[in-house]
């Protein structure tokens, strides 16, 4: 702006000295002034042309499993006479590998899903694989359909071991184990529970189409490494369980031996999942110790959330029902509270507390009216 005033001042000394006339340059047109007019100042006005750079910044695509592979991996078969190990998983096909297995099999497939290569007592990996600008909510509904007759009665254990209160009572245990997750029993009644995929959002690129002069926001198609959210089904049967939970015999009238009559009907294994876009703003959050400190990205040295509490906590999914003061301006959540969140009323409770510890990573919560959102990574 200096030069510019220089410049003018210049160009105004000339003309006064010369006594003519100066030609000026206002939009397209020429206009004369002459060397008088200057003295009293003129006014020139010049348009540009405003373009817009405002463009979508919130991407949201969820990549589900295929019908195929849900199906297999919700296929399992209970073998409490060893029948499979006893002849090498023929029934399957040749030279299929037999994994660890508690008398329940799952077909576990090859790397492109074409071909049987093993069966064990977990399913393949169910991924989710989330290609948006944000964490994905993911709510994961579970329950065992029950057989409309013949059906399999001996109860469904809620432990893996049949350890639990009345489980050694029971035949049968179906799991499902989600990233972050310990197992959960799958029961005949439905049971949820939500946990979150993280953002794509730092594989995204800004670039310029000079064939239709925009600018877009895109994920590159040889992204790798995008955030997933895996799940995965086990199960186990009771070692001591009677031979007629799996089935009903005769007893034969002329030798007194009881004789196979019919293989009772198993559950089948009922899964939904609903995605959710996470459409808040983003914060940080740092897990320190026994302390998770939430503050918005820009505030400095403080949290900027001054002394009000944040409301709607959610870490992984679980909702917190305690939030601590706020130190600094920063929002506070002890690890207490966390943990019991997943369900965990003490610590010694965690199957394992530096596992569950480590997998915290999805922060939601609600402040002054605003939603946020942070991940730890």
């Amino acid at each position: 702006m200096k030069n510019w005033k220089r410049i003018t001042a210049i160009g105004m000394a000339a003309a006064m000295t010369w006594g003519g006339s100066l030609s000026v340059l206002a939009a397209s047109n020429d206009t004369e002034i002459t060397a008088a007019e200057t003295k009293s100042g003129q006014s020139i006005t010049g348009t540009g042309t405003a373009n817009s750079t405002v463009i979508d910044m919130k991407k949201y695509e969820v990549v589900l499993p295929t019908e195929a592979a849900i199906t297999n991996a919700l296929s399992y078969t209970v073998d409490p006479q060893g029948l499979v190990e006893a002849t090498a998983a023929a029934a399957y096909g040749n030279d299929i590998e037999i994994g660890e297995n508690n008398g329940v099999f799952f077909t576990n497939k090859s790397e492109d899903g074409t071909a049987t290569v093993a069966v064990s007592g977990a399913s393949d990996v169910l991924n989710i694989t989330n290609k948006s600008t944000s964490g994905v909510s993911i709510e994961i509904k579970t329950q065992l359909t029950e057989a409309g007759s013949d059906a399999y009665a001996g109860g469904y254990s809620t432990t893996q071991d049949f350890s639990g209160t009345g489980d050694d009572a029971t035949g049968l245990f179906l799991g499902v184990i989600g990233t972050g997750e310990f197992v959960k029993p799958i029961k005949d009644t439905a049971d949820t529970f939500t946990n979150v995929v993280l953002s794509a959002a730092d594989w995204y690129e800004v670039s310029y189409d000079s064939a239709t002069s925009k600018y877009k926001y895109t994920l590159p198609t040889d992204a790798d490494g995008l955030p997933t959210y895996g799940l995965q089904f086990v199960g186990a049967i009771n070692p001591d369980a009677a031979e007629t939970t799996w089935a009903t015999y005769t007893t034969s009238p002329t030798t007194n031996i009881k004789q196979l009559d019919k293989e009772l009907a198993l559950p089948a294994i009922t899964l939904i999942f609903k995605p959710t876009f996470i459409d808040a703003k983003p914060a940080m959050a740092v897990l320190d110790g026994e302390t998770l400190y939430l503050g918005k990205i820009d505030a400095g040295d403080e949290g900027g959330f001054g002394t009000t509490k944040p409301t709607a906590v959610t870490v992984n999914g679980k909702t917190i029902s305690a939030i601590g003061n706020n130190v600094d301006g920063y929002a506070t959540v002890t690890w207490a509270e966390i943990y019991k969140a997943f369900g965990y009323p003490t610590e010694d409770k965690i199957p394992d507390a530096e596992a569950l510890y480590g997998s915290i990573n999805a922060i939601q919560f609600t402040q002054n009216g605003i939603d946020y959102y942070a991940e730890i990574k």
